[in-house]
Parts: structure tokens; C-alpha cells; sequence
């Protein structure tokens, strides 16, 4: 098992919620407003490194997931053929 952080459980139950306030406001930007592409990894680790006390961790991690998901980037419409959305020619 491992060992608690410095604080104990609550420096670990409060670097769980800023972990969940930074991809919750993620999820936000992702498909409500702006769609800056904030919430893609390569942006998103650092910051959530940065929020539990390890930036250039979140980095190092971050590029890695960034090339793994590059494909996963939604540009237009994408419907399938099942959906309501599609017409024959």
C-alpha cells in the first residue's frame, strides 16, 4: 500500500477535489463554451501537475497522452449511418 501524502487523508481528499474542479471546468470548455481546446492533454496535465504541486510532471506526462489521443479531435459533424442525421444521396 502506499503511503499518505505529507498532509495525511486531508491534503488527499483536497488534492482530489482540485483535481476534480480543474476537469470538471475541462469537461466545461470541452462542449459548452469557447472550444478552445483547453481540455486536450498536452494543455490540461501541466495544469492539473501545476493544481497537485508537480507541473513539469504533468508535462511529461501530458505529451505522451497528447500523441496517443491526437486523433480523437471532433472537427465538423461526424454522423454515422445509423443516425438521424444521415441522408442517402
Amino acid at each position: 500500500m502506499l503511503p499518505l501524502p505529507a498532509g495525511g487523508a486531508p491534503q488527499l481528499f483536497f488534492l482530489a477535489a482540485v483535481a476534480a474542479l480543474i476537469g470538471g471546468l475541462s469537461a466545461i470548455e470541452r462542449k459548452g463554451a469557447f472550444q478552445l481546446m483547453l481540455s486536450r492533454p498536452i494543455v490540461l496535465a501541466p495544469i492539473l501537475g501545476w493544481g497537485m504541486g508537480d507541473a513539469q510532471g504533468g508535462l511529461l506526462l501530458g505529451i505522451p497522452l497528447e500523441l496517443l489521443f491526437l486523433g480523437g479531435v471532433n472537427l465538423g459533424e461526424a454522423c454515422r449511418t445509423t443516425s438521424r442525421c444521415w441522408r442517402p444521396r
